[in-house]
């Protein structure tokens, strides 16, 4: 008896960790760590009595090699490696070996979560109780959304000494709804986190009227929400979670409404050269789509730098340490300098890492990672050839998370980095 109230009261931390992540992420923080450490002392087998852990150690052994690497070139040799302006030469040295020991948190402690936290999603049941946690944790995001996009209410409001900070910031032509989130990019990530889980919640069968009625509203809520943030990412995010919890098959009902809804969009944007099209398509397509959204996508002039432009100055740093990497500070530094404007990442999860710790670190990372995809998928078919519903929203929940890494880098907020690694240590137990 003793036995089952400290797993249930353990179990009830870590829900109400997660609960509290997307509007407290500190107190969330300190919850996860107080009910993965006692954990560990629930499991059966060590840490590398699990396979899986086993390439997670080795990259983190990799990125280790690969900082201090760095922090040699950095001080033997930085004018040839990073070409700093002389007069700010030493306090840049000292910045980025600081930094590039710091930023080993972004990884190290993630590799133990992944195998701590698997506890908390072993079971179906689990994981069915965690998408509907993350649904209700939403809340604060969804009411501070509307205070900020429809009533200008804005903040920061800080609560508890700077305990919890809710940004809350001013709408403007770039950013969309962010609600309590720094950024709409992190807002709109962290809704297409629960995007599936919502979809799952509107389908499963019910029987009181109410919860159809809850149900609903959590979907428009999250629907519109994205919508608002007005970001890219976010909205194929949308699409993409919804293709691969239903699968393609899907796409017969409604590429039809999507192609209606999309076409107007893309002749605004004057791609098609006739002037009178795209002044038409204009009369009704909101000037944020055609102004800025999706002019040029990706193909921005050299003075805006878009995200190709991005990538490919990324894949010639990466060519002067292919191997070890150039340390996980130095991206923004080096592109200010040699282009002349602040860029704080490679907006790409995969170059970033080859970027910081080299080739060989960015393939095991994403080998490992599409193996367990694809494993938790294969060896989890039911009889009715599908995963049962929320294990679907699950998968489409994680596959959605790491597309949008390719393209911008939300994974270094705390709340989508947690996500990132708890949700593919729940496909690890999809496997078992």
């Amino acid at each position: 008896m003793k036995k089952i109230i400290v797993d249930f009261n353990l179990e009830k931390i870590f829900k109400t960790a997660i609960f509290f992540l997307p509007s407290a992420p500190l107190i969330s923080a300190i919850l996860i760590l107080i009910s993965g450490i006692f954990s560990v002392f629930k499991r059966k087998s060590s840490y590398f009595g699990d396979k899986w852990n086993i390439p997670f150690f080795g990259l983190g052994l990799l990125i280790i090699i690969s900082t201090i690497y760095s922090t040699y070139q950095i001080i033997n040799d930085p004018n040839e490696i990073y070409n700093f302006a002389s007069n700010n030469l030493e306090f840049s040295s000292r910045y980025l070996i600081s930094s590039n020991w710091l930023r080993l948190f972004n990884w190290i402690p993630y590799f133990w979560l992944f195998w701590v936290l698997q506890y908390f999603s072993f079971s179906y049941e689990q994981r069915k109780s965690i998408g509907l946690i993350l649904i209700s944790g939403t809340v604060p995001v969804f009411i501070t959304g509307i205070l900020q996009y429809f009533f200008d209410i804005n903040g920061p409001f800080i609560f508890l000494n700077g305990l919890i900070t809710w940004y809350s910031k001013p709408i403007d032509s770039y950013n969309g709804l962010s609600g309590l989130f720094s950024n709409a990019n992190y807002t709109g990530t962290w809704l297409n986190i629960i995007w599936p889980f919502s979809i799952a919640f509107l389908i499963e069968k019910k029987e009181k009227l109410y919860s159809k009625i809850i149900s609903v509203i959590f979907l428009l809520l999250t629907f519109f929400s994205t919508i608002l943030t007005l970001s890219r990412n976010a909205w194929i995010g949308l699409f993409l979670g919804f293709i691969i919890l239903f699968g393609p098959k899907i796409l017969k009902l409604f590429l039809p409404l999507i192609t209606f809804i999309i076409s107007p969009i893309i002749v605004s944007t004057s791609i098609i050269n006739n002037e009178v099209l795209t002044n038409f398509t204009r009369k009704f397509v909101p000037k944020i789509f055609w102004e800025y959204k999706f002019k040029n996508i990706g193909l921005e002039s050299i003075e805006n730098f878009g995200r190709l432009e991005i990538w490919k100055l990324a894949i010639e740093y990466i060519s002067i340490s292919p191997f070890w990497g150039l340390g996980s500070s130095a991206f923004p530094l080096l592109f200010e300098i040699n282009k002349g404007i602040y860029k704080g990442h490679t907006h790409n999860l995969f170059l970033e890492i080859a970027f910081s710790y080299g080739i060989i670190s960015a393939l095991l990372f994403f080998l490992i990672i599409s193996l367990i995809i694809w494993m938790a998928y294969k060896k989890n078919i039911h009889e009715n050839n599908k995963l049962k519903l929320y294990d679907q929203a699950w998968r489409a929940s994680f596959i959605v998370v790491l597309f949008s890494q390719m393209f911008d880098l939300q994974y270094f907020d705390f709340r989508i980095g947690i996500m990132f690694w708890f949700l593919l240590g729940g496909l690890r137990n999809l496997i078992k």
